[in-house]
Parts: structure tokens; C-alpha cells; sequence
């Protein structure tokens, strides 16, 4: 505006301080219609309070907000130049809600069922006055209840739950995008887990044969690997395992029968040895009666050789004196003769004699009788006499041919009772070899037995490990190998046909025989 001079300047002075105050005026109007419609264009809710804490300004989504305090029917425009807090009928909300305007605090309250955040912020002008208040209110309610399925979602996780998903519906943003990947997650989780779980499931059952696959990445990818290559690897093992029971199954078996064979043949020979034992016994008693008695006959041999000694002198001695005594019965005979020939004599003289001589006649034929009678006995005497002699001397030759043989005899005995002692002692160390042989055997027999029971047990072993690993399915069609590969089991009978285990029999005869590969000692 053109200056005027005197009156007029000082009316254009005050004219242009009033024009440059409505200027300043309008320019800050326009800079507020400009601060009010930007905030009115963003999609969150603010309201701006004056020193007095009365409501001047809200932006549409604040005007939204705010009808949560009075209904649908709220109207914001209305409540201008009121004071916030008068929203809240809670007085302690109403405390909270000034303290916070006040010192600009964070706050988190529930109104009709909605969760809020009221971020409250003083303005200040360029001196630091407070001028008013700017409020962020955020509804929370959606946000929290998806933070609430989260973190029901990740408990259920934890709890080994993977069966929960978040719902995506009215989700955007950060929370869609968070609901999304969880879900995936989870759903990741769940069959990686589910997968992992099939295969443990089907392996505590003995089946080795389920694999994953799936396809995954990162850990879930070397998760499936571990656990396919522990499949494969327990697969190799089973059936190393399982070949080597096998073995061990027929190896068993023809131990076992192996070990009935011999725990047989050890009895049967024990049985033998006994036997064989008494009949050395038995033959050991034999041998010393008979070195007894060879002892008792040589005495008897040496007595007979020195009776018949004895013998033979007394027969040259009863030949010299039946000689001597036929030499005497000779001169009996010849008495008897020559009495015979005086009493024939005296006869004839008594003859002569007549009467006187008849009672000597008498005597002197009796004393011829006698006499005959004499030389009749004395002539048989001789001839006894003579053929004595002969029979001594026959008897005297015969002696002492005998005694030769005796003596002879007797060397024989006395040989013979020294090897019968030989014999006794030799049969009484084989008696002791046997004894020793005996117990050997019965050890033998024992341990035997004790093997075919070690055996019978191994085998009993060898088909538990067999059933315990056919409880393992790896894919291979097989045959349990007992009873393809494994020999029958030798058994043994007993009296009346029963099967009996291998035991040391009663010391009856019995023949021995072999069994398998073995044979008889």
C-alpha cells in the first residue's frame, strides 16, 4: 500500500501491520487445514487435545474409534471442546487416561471389549510451553487375539501339538505374513515330525523296510537323511546279524549233537572201563589165589621131594632089610629043615624005642609038623620076602625117578608163583590204571553231559536270538534255519524205550560203540 504522509502514514502503518497479522494468520491457518488433512489422510487414529485437555481434532479413524465409547450414533464433531477423559465412566481409566496425557506415557485399557494403546504426546510451542495434546489410539483387539492364537498355536507346538493353524481371514501385513509363515511352519513341522514318527513307529515294531520320502530342505532335509541312512544301516546290521545267528543256529545244532554223541559214547565207555576195571579185579584176585596157591604147592612139592627122599632111603633101607630078612628066613628054612630032618630022625628012633618010645615019637611028629609047618611058612616068607625085595627095589627105582620130577615140579611151582607175583603186581597197577582210567571216564562222562547241557542251551540261545531278530522286517523273504539246516538231536533211550539224557550207566556189561566221528578207546 502507497504511503501517505503525516496522519494518513501512521493509519497505512497500522493498516499494513494488521494486513501482514491476517497474512500470518492465513498462512497459519493454511499450514494447519494442511497438518489437519494430512493427518485426517492417514489410516490411524489421532486426536489433537488444546492446554485445557479439550478435544479439537480427530481423524476419520479416530471419529470410528471413538464411537466405541458412545455407540454407532456417537458424534466426534459433537464432542469437540470436550475433555477426553470424560470418554471413560471407569475413574481409575479416567486417572490413567490424564496421567498419561500429562507425561506423554504409553497405556493399555480395554473399552467394550476392545483392546487399546493410547500413546499420548504433549506439544509444546518454542519456548516449551505445553499448547496441547496429540493422542495415537490403536485398536489392539485383532492384534492381541492374534498374538493370543500365536501363542496358543506355539504352546500346542511345544506340547507336541501340530494339529492347530491360524486363521488368515481380515489378516494383513505383518500379521498375514506372519500367520502365513507360521502356518507353513508348523504344517512343515507337522509332516517332517508326522514323518519321523511313522518311521520310529514302524522300527519299535521290527519294521525296517518304511523310508521318508518327502521332500525337504535345510534340517528337515539331513533329519530325512539321518534317519533313512539309520534305516539302511540297522538293515545291514540285522541282517548280519541274522546270517550270523543262522550260523550260530546250525552251529549249535551240530554241536549239540555233536555233544549228545559223545556225552553217549563217554558214558558207554565209562560203563566199559568199569566193567573192564572189575574184570582186572577180578582177575587180580584170580592171579593172587593162584600165586597163593602156586606158593602152597611148591611147599607141598618140597615136602614130597624131601618125603620122597625120605622115602627113597627107607626103601633102600627095607631092602637091605627084607634082604637081611630073607637071608634069616633062609636060615629059618634051613632050621626047619634040619628040625624036620631030626624030628623024622627021632621018630624013627622012637620007633625003635617001641613002647618007651611012643610018647617021644608023639613029640617028634609034632615037632616034624611043626617044623614042616616052619619051613612051609618060612618058605613062603622067603618067596614074600624075595618078592618084597623086588617091590621094594622097583619102589626104590621108581623113587628115585620121582624125586628128579618132584624137585623138578617144585622149580616149576616156584617159577610159577614168582611170575603169578609178577603178575599180581602188574595186574595191581593195571587195576590202579584202570581206577585212574575209570575216573577219567567219568569225568569225561560228566563234562560231557555238562556240554550236551551247555550245548542244548547255546542252541536254546541261538533260536531265542533267531526269534528276537526275526521280530526285525527288512524285505527279505527267509525261512527260519532250524529246521532247514540244524540235524536232528540224537536221543538215547533207556530201559523201555524212554529217552534218557546222557548219563554214567550202572557197571553191566555192555558193549562199547561209537557214535559219529568218534570211536571206541
Amino acid at each position: 500500500m502507497d504511503r501517505l504522509p503525516g496522519q494518513k502514514a501512521r493509519v497505512t502503518a497500522a493498516i499494513d501491520k494488521v494486513q501482514s497479522s491476517m497474512q500470518q494468520a492465513a498462512e497459519a491457518a493454511a499450514f494447519n487445514q494442511r497438518i489437519r488433512l494430512s493427518l485426517d489422510s492417514l489410516p490411524v487414529a489421532v486426536t489433537v487435545s488444546n492446554a485445557q485437555a479439550q478435544l479439537v481434532h480427530a481423524t476419520p479413524a479416530a471419529k470410528e474409534l471413538l464411537k466405541l465409547f458412545g455407540g454407532g450414533s456417537f458424534d466426534t464433531e459433537k464432542f469437540y471442546g470436550n475433555k477426553l477423559s470424560s470418554l471413560f465412566k471407569d475413574p481409575a481409566h479416567i486417572s490413567r487416561f490424564d496421567q498419561a496425557v500429562k507425561s506423554g506415557e504409553t497405556v493399555e485399557m480395554e473399552v467394550s471389549g476392545h483392546q487399546l494403546r493410547l500413546l499420548a504426546r504433549p506439544v509444546r510451542d518454542s519456548q516449551g510451553t505445553p499448547v496441547g495434546r496429540i493422542t495415537q489410539w490403536l485398536d489392539r483387539t485383532s492384534e492381541i487375539a492374534s498374538e493370543r492364537e500365536l501363542d496358543d498355536m506355539v504352546e500346542a507346538a511345544t506340547q507336541g501339538d501340530f494339529s492347530r493353524r491360524l486363521g488368515l481371514a481380515g489378516k494383513t501385513g505383518f500379521f498375514g505374513k506372519i500367520s502365513a509363515g507360521m502356518n507353513q511352519l508348523v504344517e512343515t513341522s507337522e509332516q517332517g515330525l508326522s514323518d519321523v514318527a511313522r518311521v520310529l513307529s514302524a522300527l519299535s515294531q521290527g519294521d525296517l523296510t518304511q523310508r521318508i520320502t518327502r521332500d525337504y530342505a535345510g534340517l528337515f532335509a539331513n533329519v530325512k537323511d539321518s534317519v533313512n541312512a539309520t534305516n539302511e544301516a540297522l538293515s545291514k546290521v540285522i541282517g548280519e546279524v541274522r546270517s550270523a545267528s543262522d550260523a550260530l543256529t546250525n552251529a549249535a545244532g551240530q554241536v549239540n549233537a555233536t555233544a549228545q554223541s559223545l556225552s553217549q559214547s563217554a558214558s558207554e565207555q565209562a560203563a566199559s572201563v568199569e566193567q573192564t576195571s572189575s574184570s582186572v579185579n577180578l582177575m587180580s584176585a584170580s592171579i593172587n589165589q593162584n600165586s597163593d596157591n602156586a606158593r602152597v604147592t611148591d611147599s607141598m612139592a618140597t615136602k614130597a621131594s624131601k618125603e620122597a627122599q625120605e622115602g627113597g632111603s627107607a626103601v633102600s633101607q627095607t631092602v637091605t632089610a627084607m634082604k637081611q630078612i630073607a637071608a634069616k628066613i633062609g636060615i629059618v628054612d634051613d632050621i626047619a629043615y634040619q628040625t624036620n630032618l631030626l624030628a623024622l630022625n627021632a621018630a624013627i628012633e622012637a620007633a625003635r624005642a617001641g613002647e618007651h618010645g611012643k610018647g617021644f615019637a608023639v613029640v617028634a611028629a609034632e615037632v616034624r609038623k611043626l617044623a614042616e609047618r616052619s619051613q612051609e611058612a618060612a618058605k613062603e616068607i622067603g618067596e614074600l620076602a624075595g618078592s618084597s625085595v623086588t617091590t621094594a627095589e622097583r619102589a626104590g627105582k621108581l623113587l628115585d625117578e620121582i624125586v628128579p620130577s618132584i624137585q623138578k615140579t617144585s622149580e616149576l611151582v616156584q617159577e610159577i608163583a614168582a611170575a603169578s607175583s609178577e603178575q599180581s603186581e602188574s595186574v595191581t597197577q593195571i587195576g590202579g590204571a584202570m581206577g585212574q582210567l575209570s575216573k577219567a571216564t567219568q569225568q569225561n562222562a560228566s563234562a560231557s553231559e555238562e556240554l550236551a547241557a551247555t550245548s542244548e542251551e547255546l542252541a536254546t540261545q541261538a533260536d531265542q536270538l533267531q526269534r528276537s531278530i526275526g521280530f526285525f522286517n527288512t524285505g527279505e523273504t527267509r525261512l527260519l534255519a532250524r529246521g532247514r539246516h540244524e540235524p536232528p538231536t540224537p536221543e538215547r533211550r533207556g530201559a523201555g524205550g524212554r529217552p534218557q539224557r546222557a548219563s554214567i550207566p550202572a557197571l553191566t556189561a555192555a558193549p562199547v560203540r561209537g557214535g559219529g566221528n568218534f570211536r571206541p578207546y
